[in-house]
């Protein structure tokens, strides 16, 4: 019965289509995966040329943080004489803001005014 069973035509057939099944999922295997290295490989110099042009460009003007509240400025005419810088004393410049919880903090000279409250009245 085991002869019957192991010796069948049938059985042989059966094997030699899983043999082909099996060579063909790995011809697949094989073919996907040299489809995904050429595809990385046409990718890494694209990406070194777009690293090389975002490294050069020009990033974002930084200022300083403040917690003051944004003011608008009206723009006038391009002035060609250069205004003369008007320096004022501490006093003066909380005068400027009554009511208004302030500080300067840093060293003299790079000091910078931080209100200390959330917005202004």
């Amino acid at each position: 019965m085991l002869k019957e069973i192991l010796g069948g035509e049938e059985l042989g057939d059966f094997r030699q289509a899983t043999l082909e099944r099996g060579l063909a999922d790995l011809r697949n295997r094989r073919r996907r995966w040299r489809v995904v290295s050429a595809c990385g490989l046409a990718l890494l110099p694209i990406l070194v040329v777009l690293g090389i042009f975002l490294k050069e460009a020009p990033g974002p003007t930084q200022f300083p943080k403040t917690n003051a509240a944004p003011a608008t400025a009206l723009v006038s005419a391009p002035n060609t004489r250069r205004p003369e810088t008007q320096f004022i004393s501490d006093e003066q410049l909380f005068a400027l803001f009554p009511g208004r919880p302030m500080a300067l903090i840093g060293k003299p000279g790079h000091q910078e005014l931080v209100f200390l409250d959330r917005g202004g009245k």
